[in-house]
């Protein structure tokens, strides 16, 4: 069961703007959520974050009015608080910074499905529904992210959530209508239909078999569309999974454009205007898969590396 209708993602939820009701006045944005694992509950919001928790200001769930789509409404700066505001027990919930994401998921047997990435939160009581779970770049484009339902949870642990053993057979199922395979599934079964209503239409007659031809036609087109289409959406996920993770890296090679123009430098720290600059020019991938995680020694003047 999907229980995701009256529920916002956590991630989305980090950023939102906080206006009040009372005259309308962007406050602050939301930099963090304060989760209490015992309840499965969100606690509050943290919107601005200093060093220590006496430091933080805060909005309890209770004094939210409402969330939308782009801005959580609270009725007056008033209901905003301090750490120092808070009791104990809100006290611990923070130094233990209980935040469902990147904790690892594990079945009850030890089967490891993987670690949450996002969780989804009931906006009218403040409860967490479901949790998505990635099993890496790969393995959420061939099969797409995972959901598990929060009844489905053991027990949320210092260094893993356990869940019940059935959530693996769940995962599978999700599998056969995402990410690569989804798409394959989907054009597989299309096929079945296609190749039944020509052999169907063939036994019915001529004109019957004419028009079916037609269709079978513009139904092939319809899944070779559809099959570009995800082959272009998982190219350029991708793409930007990679661009993320060697920002800050190095470069390797000289990279130069179709015209000769320098792009990067070997020894030069990867930047996202390098990076646009290379996508640009077509060269983004040899951008991408020359990269060390070390500084480099810059290349002498005439020394030319082969892109």
């Amino acid at each position: 069961m999907n229980n995701t209708h009256n529920a916002i993602s956590g991630k989305k939820l980090i950023g939102m703007k906080i206006v009040t009701l009372e005259n309308g006045k962007q406050i602050e944005t939301v930099e963090e959520l304060i989760y209490d694992p015992n309840l499965y509950k969100l606690t509050a919001l943290v919107l601005k974050q200093g060093g220590w928790f006496s430091d933080a200001m805060l909005v309890m769930f209770e004094d939210i009015q409402s969330i939308g789509d782009d801005a959580v409404m609270i009725q007056h700066e008033n209901v905003l608080k301090k750490g120092t505001d808070f009791n104990t027990d809100l006290h611990q919930v923070m130094k233990n910074d209980n935040k469902l994401t990147s904790n690892k998921v594990i079945t009850e047997r030890g089967t490891h499905l993987g670690a949450v990435s996002d969780v989804f939160i009931d906006i009218s009581t403040g409860y967490v529904v479901e949790l998505e779970v990635t099993q890496g770049v790969m393995g959420d484009i061939q099969s797409g992210k995972k959901r598990v339902q929060v009844e489905d949870i053991v027990k949320v642990g210092e260094d893993a959530i356990l869940v019940k053993e059935h959530v693996e057979q769940s995962f599978e199922e999700q599998a056969r209508h995402q990410g690569i395979y989804g798409t394959v599934s989907t054009a597989l079964e299309k096929t079945k239909q296609i190749t039944t209503q020509g052999s169907q239409a063939a036994e019915a007659g001529q004109q019957k078999a004419t028009d079916a031809v037609n269709t079978i036609g513009n139904e092939i087109g319809e899944v070779r569309d559809q099959a570009m289409q995800e082959s272009k959406e998982i190219k350029e996920k991708i793409d930007e999974t990679r661009r993320k993770d060697v920002i800050g890296k190095y470069l390797t090679i000289n990279i130069l454009s179709p015209d000769d123009q320098v792009l990067g430098s070997r020894g030069d720290m990867i930047t996202n205007a390098l990076l646009d600059d290379a996508e640009k020019s077509g060269m983004l991938q040899q951008v991408l898969s020359n990269v060390s995680d070390q500084p480099v020694k810059h290349a002498p003047n005439n020394q030319t590396n082969t892109v």
